[in-house]
């Protein structure tokens, strides 16, 4: 049998490793973001911290579902390779 890997841990590293984690900057839904903290899971996916350029303020900002689902899916290939045909 596989190594089972933490889903959430797996998730949250790899979004890290993507730029989405506190001290980064990047141009979502219109607007750049300075990320505040490090993703966590929100209930729908998963989100960060970030204060918007333009208006100065704190806001949640979804990550991208698309960028959430890819991840899931590396993860289940990881887990499961003998499906991955």
């Amino acid at each position: 049998m596989g190594h089972e890997i933490e889903p959430q841990i797996f998730l949250r590293k790899r979004l890290q490793s993507l730029g989405f984690t506190a001290g980064s900057r990047a141009h979502l839904y219109g607007e750049e973001f300075a990320f505040t903290s490090d993703p966590a899971p929100d209930g729908k996916g998963f989100s960060i911290m970030g204060v918007a350029r333009k208006s100065g303020q704190l806001r949640n900002v979804p990550i991208p579902i698309s960028i959430v689902r890819t991840i899931e899916q590396e993860l289940h290939l990881m887990q499961h390779p003998k499906n991955a045909a």
